[in-house]
């Protein structure tokens, strides 16, 4: 059941992801840049609901027991991606690119880092 839940909430933001299209440069990286904080999300909220893990992030921590963390994730990327967009209209194309690879790289880091440390799958 609580699947079922996760997947209704990342689904909006997954479609959110897709209006990447408009924006050809940006339309991958703005769709990994979404994705990956779904991700670390996801596997954030299933080690802090089993009790194997916990939220570091003092931001965060507040929304990581329960599902508001998947909204707030997905705005947060939303922002990045417009950030990354205005820095391409300012000629300033590979700083906008570098601020979404470490974005993605950083939400799959935790992601993983919540998967091994936690051991969030395995019951």
């Amino acid at each position: 059941m609580k699947w079922v839940l996760i997947f209704l909430l990342m689904a909006p933001t997954a479609q959110a992801a897709s209006l990447g299209k408009v924006f050809k440069p940006f339309a991958k990286l703005s769709t990994l840049t979404v994705l990956s904080a779904e991700f670390d999300g996801a596997t954030t909220y299933e080690a802090v609901r089993s009790g194997r893990g916990y939220e570091a992030n003092l931001m965060m921590r507040p929304f990581s027991r329960n599902v508001s963390i998947f909204p707030v994730l997905g705005a947060s990327a939303i922002g990045v991606n417009y950030l990354a967009l205005r820095l391409q209209r300012q000629e300033h194309k590979k700083i906008g690119k570098a601020l979404q690879i470490l974005w993605i790289g950083s939400h799959v880091a935790a992601g993983v880092w919540n998967l091994r440390a936690g051991n969030a799958y395995q019951r």
